[in-house]
């Protein structure tokens, strides 16, 4: 019996050494974690540009990320050079008309044409492209009476042979309620409806549809953004710009800088509840 209970003993004890010894090894791998040089992050230079079909002036905003703890501060870039060209020879030199923020004069966008940016900032070079499609169109918007509401119904025809992008932005009475992402990739040449939006409207309320049309890699960048992977929140229409962290999106800009560059078509369609 008591060699029974020496050899529970002992079993005890190498137990006892072994969870001190898993113990000592966590508190220095978490020592490890925690003693990392935060702000050794380095700030990141943020490009975000837009150009439409609509007419200008377009903008191209440049900012730098903060340090770690500095997360939420964006100080703008300032003295850039960012040059606009497109692939019929048109070409424009921003200016910036406040701190980090630099605008076209003349340029117009035009669907079809692919749109390729420069930027020069401290001593760096950046650069992004971008192809506007032609622009998707709604082929009805219905609002119809639940007895609780009006609820909105629309649709448009998927472009046969065409991978479409859209994104489209409910405002009610000026103000926007709801957006809605789409890829064609499963309705390719067939008419897409559109019976699933959450808002509801009352009787005189003022509906605007504004629908973007763009390509692929716009596309990704907004449903990451969406899905909250990129920290941000993006709606594609001027002014609004992306807030970026440090949990950036798939970027279209080279040299490793933050942000997007898009080029896209906008449509808008107006109703008043009847």
């Amino acid at each position: 019996m008591e060699r029974i209970q020496n050899r529970m003993n002992l079993t005890w004890i190498k137990f006892s050494v072994l969870i001190t010894f898993i113990f000592l090894l966590f508190l220095s791998c978490y020592r490890d974690v925690i003693d990392l040089d935060l702000e050794d992050f380095e700030p990141q230079i943020v490009i975000e540009g837009i150009i439409t079909d609509q007419a200008g002036p377009y903008q191209v905003k440049i900012t730098k990320t903060g340090r770690f703890n500095q997360l939420n501060n964006f100080p703008p870039v300032t003295g850039a050079e960012v040059i606009i060209n497109d692939n019929f020879g048109k070409s424009e030199i921003l200016r910036e008309i406040r701190a980090g923020l630099y605008e076209t004069q003349t340029l117009q966008g035009v669907p079809g044409r692919t749109y390729t940016f420069r930027v020069i900032a401290e001593g760096k070079e950046y650069s992004a492209s971008s192809t506007m499609p032609e622009p998707l169109l709604l082929d009805y918007v219905s609002l119809l009476n639940r007895g609780w509401g009006y609820v909105m119904v629309c649709a448009f025809t998927d472009r046969q042979g065409i991978e479409d992008y859209c994104r489209l932005k409910i405002f009610k009475n000026g103000e926007l309620v709801e957006k809605y992402l789409y890829q064609g990739r499963f309705s390719d040449g067939e008419q897409y409806v559109i019976d699933d939006f959450d808002v509801t409207f009352n009787y005189n309320d003022n509906v605007n549809i504004q629908l973007f049309t763009f390509n692929k890699a716009t596309y990704e960048y907004f449903s990451m953004l969406d899905s909250g992977e990129g920290g941000g929140d993006y709606d594609p229409e001027l002014p609004e710009f992306v807030e970026i962290s440090l949990a950036n999106p798939k970027t279209n800009l080279s040299n490793n800088a933050l942000g997007h560059f898009s080029a896209y078509t906008i449509r808008n369609y107006t109703r008043i509840v009847r």
